[in-house]
C-alpha cells in the first residue's frame, strides 16, 4: 500500500503526470461538448446532418431505380 501511495505522489510531482491530467481534463471537456451537440434528438446539428443524409438517400434511391 505504501508503494502505491508513493507512486501516486510521484505521478503528480512529475511534469508528465500533470500533462496527462491536463489532457484528461481537455478530453472530458470535448466529450461534454460532443454529447451536448449530438445528444439531443432535436438538436440543430443532428437535424442538419439528418437532412443531408436524407437527401443523399433520396438521390441514391433514384439512381438505383433507373
Amino acid at each position: 500500500m505504501k508503494n502505491l501511495v508513493s507512486k501516486v505522489k510521484n505521478f503528480f510531482r512529475r511534469e508528465d503526470g500533470v500533462t496527462a491530467i491536463e489532457y484528461a481534463v481537455v478530453v472530458a471537456g470535448v466529450a461534454v461538448v460532443v454529447i451536448a451537440i449530438f445528444g439531443a434528438d432535436d438538436g440543430p446539428v443532428k437535424k442538419a446532418l439528418k437532412g443531408v443524409f436524407d437527401q443523399l438517400q433520396t438521390k441514391l434511391d433514384t439512381l438505383w431505380a433507373n
